[in-house]
């Protein structure tokens, strides 16, 4: 069962609710569930201050009305999808329990949900899943996406420094449901960095759309600029998941740019 706004879009073979989630009553309007899975966020996440209430509302307003929805019916798990932007420009090698500085208002809203969220541990498990770069089919107004639309078109992507560009590890969304499948139904009770362990420059992953595309990648260097690094520490996750396969992005990427 799936829970959306009205417009929404829809999930092949799965019953959805329609509601305006921000007034209504949960326990009322919702049947009992074993396990909440917190996947929503704003649409506007980018558009601050303009769309902040919405931003709020999704993010943190919802999380702390479906904590308490959990709360009342006796849910099993609470599972929420939180960001690895928490970290703001400096996730390489962070783990889960070091100081986070959110940079912007939608990942000041992710933390203030996960904050939220540990108040409710005595009740039921809750696993705070921390996503870095999901990508996969039917994503849009994302960086791999807009990569691959760029590099389609002819159009010049930027590389910060005399390298390879900015370092992270773009996620498939099929290790992630994975990994959300795995920490729900075991009823993990912790926080956990989401990422792939191939790290990649923006190099490399441009240069591998523009192998899949059959176009010549054209570059253009901003070599006063430092590149970020987006590396988390993801030994927590392997904790659990000791023999887990990622998804590797050259195979990855096949389908999205057929």
């Amino acid at each position: 069962m799936a829970l959306g706004r009205p417009g929404s879009p829809a999930i092949e073979n799965v019953e959805k609710i329609d509601l305006e989630i921000e007034e209504a009553e949960l326990t009322e309007a919702l049947p009992p569930c074993d396990w909440i899975i917190h996947l929503a966020q704003s649409s506007n996440y980018r558009d601050f201050p303009n769309s902040a209430e919405d931003i709020f509302n999704v993010n943190t307003k919802l999380a702390f009305r479906l904590l308490e929805f959990a709360r009342k019916t006796d849910v099993k798990s609470f599972t929420f999808a939180s960001t690895g932007s928490i970290y703001g420009g400096l996730s390489e090698g962070c783990k889960e329990r070091e100081f986070v500085q959110p940079a912007d208002f939608y990942s000041c809203s992710k933390l203030a949900a996960e904050v939220l969220s540990k108040a409710y541990i005595s009740f039921f498990p809750v696993q705070n899943l921390r996503l870095f770069f999901p990508y996969g089919p039917d994503q849009t107004n994302r960086l791999i996406p807009s990569l691959i639309d760029r590099i389609r078109e002819g159009n010049p992507v930027t590389l910060q420094g005399d390298e390879g560009g900015m370092l992270f590890c773009p996620t498939h969304v099929v290790d992630i449901a994975k990994i959300i499948a795995t920490a729900t139904e075991g009823s993990w009770n912790d926080t956990f960095n989401v990422a792939s362990d191939e790290l990649l420059s923006m190099e490399n992953v441009a240069g591998t759309i523009a192998k899949e595309l059959q176009v010549e990648l054209a570059i253009v260097r901003e070599e006063n600029k430092i590149p970020p690094v987006f590396s988390p520490s993801i030994a927590s996750l392997r904790e659990k998941l000791p023999d887990f396969n990622f998804i590797a992005f050259e195979q990855g990427v096949k389908a999205l740019v057929a």
